[in-house]
């Protein structure tokens, strides 16, 4: 698929800079639908997908550029027509390679999670998505946006307003993958804490699916929640949870703790009464990342 094509139709635009305090600052790449969007998909990505022009000057991952995040909110786009999609950045690439979310949970240099009840990743995300709606040119002022690979994009730049009147409520679909799981999962360790706070409350009762995609980070557990109280309180939400994993995680010899934990997720989860969808991909194909990033497409 030639780069014109990637991005025909899908409206994208980049706010910079959402949320409050310079250590929580957040890029959010937003495409498809706006006011009429029946769904919101936000989504959280894995290692090394940057913008492509920093994937590019980067040694080893301009070979993954096609995985960028302005091509991932074009896939997303197709495949939830109905949908405003907004693929929320991490706080920034360590060595332009390690997605570090230190906006949404405590983190190390290269991105490892250590989760906490009360660290407010529901909250910053509720702000994100309200000041990125009140944010977001309608389809960009009529104005196509260029966004080219290999050559830095001319992007509509948008500052976010202070709202006027309280955003749309519409059903929430959040969706992790590899690295970006650790954000679905650190939103899972709040909700008893959430519980008090009528906003928080609100925005949880909007999110009708989390979806975990090839889940999977550089530290040496923790990769999927295990903790029996903390799932039965997502089974208590009684959102659509979707499972879908490779090899490349689940099945790595070298790091077979992945396997294990999801595994337990997923028999936790059921246990709890939850709804749970489990999806195995490529599992008749060799072990590789290409097939681990091709789960974008597959789900």
């Amino acid at each position: 698929m030639s780069t014109t094509d990637q991005y025909k139709n899908c409206n994208l635009v980049c706010l910079k800079g959402l949320g409050e305090g310079a250590e929580k600052k957040t890029d959010v790449v937003v495409a498809g639908r706006r006011a009429d969007a029946t769904e919101h998909v936000l989504f959280f990505g894995g290692d090394v997908q940057d913008y492509p022009e920093e994937m590019m000057s980067h040694r080893d991952n301009g070979q993954y550029v096609r995985w960028n995040s302005l091509a991932t909110a074009a896939l997303l786009c197709r495949r939830f027509p109905s949908a405003m999609v907004m693929v929320i950045k991490p706080h920034h690439m360590h060595l332009k390679t390690f997605s570090v979310y230190s906006q949404f949970v405590e983190s190390s240099d290269f991105g490892c999670p250590t989760h906490s009840a009360n660290y407010g990743a529901c909250q910053r995300l509720l702000e994100i998505q309200d000041r990125g709606l009140m944010g977001i040119p309608p389809l960009v002022d009529r104005r196509q946006v260029m966004v080219k690979q290999h050559i830095p994009r001319a992007v509509q730049t948008a500052v976010p307003r202070l709202p006027v009147t309280d955003p749309p409520k519409v059903p929430v679909h959040l969706i992790g993958f590899s690295k970006g799981c650790i954000v679905l999962n650190q939103l899972i360790f709040e909700l008893g804490h959430v519980k008090e706070d009528k906003s928080l409350s609100t925005f949880l009762s909007q999110v009708h699916a989390m979806t975990w995609l090839d889940g999977g980070h550089n530290g040496g557990s923790n990769t999927w929640v295990t903790d029996p109280q903390v799932l039965q309180q997502l089974a208590a939400l009684s959102v659509d949870v979707t499972v879908h994993v490779t090899p490349y995680q689940v099945k790595d010899s070298m790091r077979k703790w992945i396997g294990k934990e999801k595994k337990k997720f997923v028999e936790l989860l059921v246990k709890a009464g939850a709804k749970v969808s489990d999806n195995l991909h490529f599992d008749d194909l060799p072990v590789s990342i290409d097939n681990h990033f091709r789960v974008l497409e597959v789900f």
